[in-house]
């Protein structure tokens, strides 16, 4: 187990049966310098990305707990200063920093959001079970969270658990739009987020109801904070109405099904935003809203959440040549017939629309007085992964 201890947090599931193990395995992590720091009802489990410890019996267990390890930053530090003195490269620790921004440890982020999230959600045992069920299967998986972490990092890291409850808004949303994309009649996929789709592991019918519900959950979410004036809270509703209906997600998702020849580019790029960037905008002005900030922030960030929305997309289609079928958790190559801009753009084209949009975002983001902030430094390290996808596949 020695060679995959490392900064990235370890996911390890543990069965009902079998919990009696699980001090032996906090033990044996903590000895190399990692702590507990969340368990979550789930059925896979993985260690930095990769599957470590399941069971083929996993999906008949009743209440299988994912626990997950976080390496403390400061032996993860010594170590790698061990290592480096030995000539040997080694990952650098999951942390964000910016210029004269303290840095930032995003696992602990997610896992303050996973926390959250769980919150949020019905008991599994609550009437309906199977649907409750469901919801937990969908909303818990292994996921980026980016969406949640954008709204904390827009509202200046605030941490407290109202902040958090409304970060969470969009990841329920986004959660839902999944679970309908993958929906026979839809994309028809099989694998998401490294696991059967939601209708596969229960049913077509559970798998709809659950995804309706999510946005119903966002709703209360919203209503129910006790410290957003009423304005702010109408403000919102209101926004994500926008971002779910006709002009949004879902009118993003019935052009995608339809694949209607488009007008141009700038046609794809409307819906590129329609069917992703208008939820990370959700996100960006979400914690924009908490944080108090003016109209002219709020626009910046808009124009932000779109720049990043088009990457976003960019890099998503990139994900489903089938050069990342082993590490992406999802089915790839659903998209072949598609018209994207990947498949109207030559590849010097491609790092034009990367360059230009990355230097739109970072604009807007200093217009929102978010210029060095630890949003600005997140942001940053997205663009190096869209990078290196487009590097791997040589545009």
């Amino acid at each position: 187990m020695g060679n995959v201890l490392g900064a990235a947090p370890l996911r390890v599931l543990i069965a009902e049966d079998n919990r009696d193990i699980c001090e032996n395995i906090a033990a044996y992590f903590e000895k190399h310098s990692y702590v507990m720091d969340f368990a979550y009802d789930g059925i896979s489990a993985f260690v930095e990305g990769e599957r470590y410890f399941t069971s083929s019996a996993s999906h008949e267990l009743r209440t299988p707990i994912t626990v997950i390890f976080t390496r403390k930053p400061q032996a993860f530090a010594a170590e790698s200063a061990s290592i480096a003195s030995r000539g040997r490269k080694r990952q650098a620790p999951i942390t964000v920093s910016a210029p004269m921004t303290p840095p930032i440890d995003v696992a602990h982020l997610k896992s303050m959001v996973n926390a959250t999230l769980l919150e949020l959600l019905p008991a599994q045992e609550t009437s309906p079970t199977h649907l409750h069920q469901a919801m937990h299967y969908a909303l818990l998986g292994p996921g980026k969270r980016l969406r949640p972490l954008l709204t904390l990092l827009a509202a200046n890291v605030a941490t407290d658990s109202h902040t958090l409850r409304m970060a969470c808004v969009s990841e329920l949303v986004h959660t839902a739009s999944l679970i309908l994309d993958d929906l026979p009649c839809m994309d028809d996929a099989t694998m998401r987020r490294d696991r059967p789709c939601t209708h596969l592991r229960f049913s077509e019918s559970t798998a709809i109801l659950a995804s309706t519900n999510f946005p119903n959950l966002a709703y209360g979410v919203i209503a129910n904070c006790p410290n957003v004036d009423a304005s702010t809270k109408v403000a919102m509703s209101a926004h994500l109405s926008h971002v779910i209906g006709s002009m949004g997600l879902v009118g993003g998702q019935i052009a995608d099904l339809q694949n209607q020849p488009v007008g141009g580019k700038r046609a794809i790029e409307q819906l590129y935003h329609q069917k992703i960037g208008c939820l990370f905008e959700f996100a960006v002005v979400t914690g924009a809203r908490l944080r108090g900030l003016d109209a002219e922030a709020i626009e910046a960030l808009t124009r932000f959440a779109r720049a990043f929305g088009l990457l976003f997309q960019l890099y998503d289609d990139m994900l489903d040549h089938s050069t990342f079928a082993q590490e992406t958790g999802k089915d790839v190559q659903q998209d072949v017939a598609k018209t994207t801009l990947l498949s109207l753009y030559t590849p010097e084209e491609v790092r034009g629309a990367l360059s230009n949009a990355q230097a739109l975002a970072r604009e807007q983001l200093r217009r929102a007085g978010h210029d060095g902030s630890l949003l600005a430094a997140f942001v940053e390290q997205q663009f190096v992964t869209f990078d290196g996808a487009a590097q791997r596949l040589g545009v």
